[in-house]
């Protein structure tokens, strides 16, 4: 805030709010805006002007109103994004009703052509890229379900340090993309309540996201810390970052900057995290790489039923 009628009667709007400009604010009479707060927070800004007149109805001033609106704003954005989660949901359930079945026949008669007697090289060919795509229409079905389903709130406890120490070793072995270096620095030990196999899914999700970003290869890192109660993990990459007009979009389904990609993935990532009461934010700027910072409720000392 501002403070001291001094530091701003007889000032130039521009002088105390960088990037305001009065003939601006009294040329659109009503608007919103994001502005940089003093503090370096972003806020969404409304504000309303009107002249003031005196008795010759001859202008003398302005006065302007301003507003933060940005716990507005974004109440806005998380009532969208529940309208199209229960679109997605009534989509999701039909899709899996539709395609599995047919999915299954097709699979069945692919696996019946692959054991052909003497199958040729190119029909080969074609049934493991028959096998792959049915595969992946199947990983798409499973996608819009994660989505549209609830998290279950199981009592698991699970060590978070070997479930990203399994994920990571899982992913080296399955994704192999050339000049790529996962480096895990999680610490064993740190203890959550979650399904391990959501998690590790949201984990693999994310891995996929940073190797996605760079086509060239690159470092992965890994980290972990402890507050209080609370258990962070940091996933930090050398790709090719996230633009900052995108940055509050990412999580979005469907939205992806990718030339090819479902936008899906992101999205379980956010529903898993929050499905256990954590959060997860992304700290980027287009061309300096991006950080994921998850962060879930901690249980502190060694929980007596947990499964790694």
């Amino acid at each position: 805030g501002i403070n001291g009628e001094d530091r701003i009667l007889g000032k130039d709007l521009g002088q105390f709010m960088s990037g305001l400009h009065m003939e601006d604010l009294v040329s659109k009479k009503r608007e919103q805006m994001l502005y940089t707060a003093p503090d370096g927070r972003m806020v969404t800004l409304g504000f309303s002007s009107s002249e003031l007149k005196n008795t010759e109805e001859k202008t003398q001033g302005y006065i302007i109103i301003f507003q933060d609106l940005t716990e507005v704003k974004e109440l806005e954005d998380r009532l969208r994004t529940s309208e199209k989660m229960a679109l997605l949901g009534q989509l999701a359930a039909g899709l899996a009703h539709e395609l599995r079945n047919p999915l299954s026949a097709i699979s069945g008669a692919v696996e019946i052509l692959g054991s052909d007697v003497k199958p040729t090289e190119d029909n080969l060919r074609l049934v493991r890229m028959a096998t792959q795509e049915v595969e992946r229409l199947n990983l798409l079905v499973e996608d819009f379900l994660i989505l549209t389903m609830p998290i279950q709130k199981l009592t698991t406890q699970v060590d978070l340090g070997l479930i990203i120490s399994d994920t990571v070793e899982s992913f080296t072995k399955t994704i192999r993309r050339g000049n790529i270096e996962i480096v895990n620095q999680v610490e064993k030990g740190i203890y959550v309540q979650a399904d391990s196999y959501r998690l590790k899914q949201a984990v693999w999700n994310l891995l996929l996201n940073s190797v996605d970003a760079m086509p060239i290869g690159g470092l992965i890192m890994i980290k972990s810390s402890t507050e209080d109660s609370s258990a962070i993990i940091e996933i930090s990459d050398e790709g090719k970052g996230v633009d900052e007009n995108f940055i509050s979009r990412i999580f979005e389904p469907f939205f992806t900057t990718k030339e090819v990609g479902t936008g899906l993935g992101l999205a379980i990532v956010q529903k898993v995290i929050e499905g256990y009461n954590g959060n997860i934010n992304v700290i980027s700027s287009r061309g300096n790489g991006a950080t994921f910072v998850i962060t879930l409720p901690r249980i502190k000392g060694v929980p007596a039923d947990v499964i790694h």
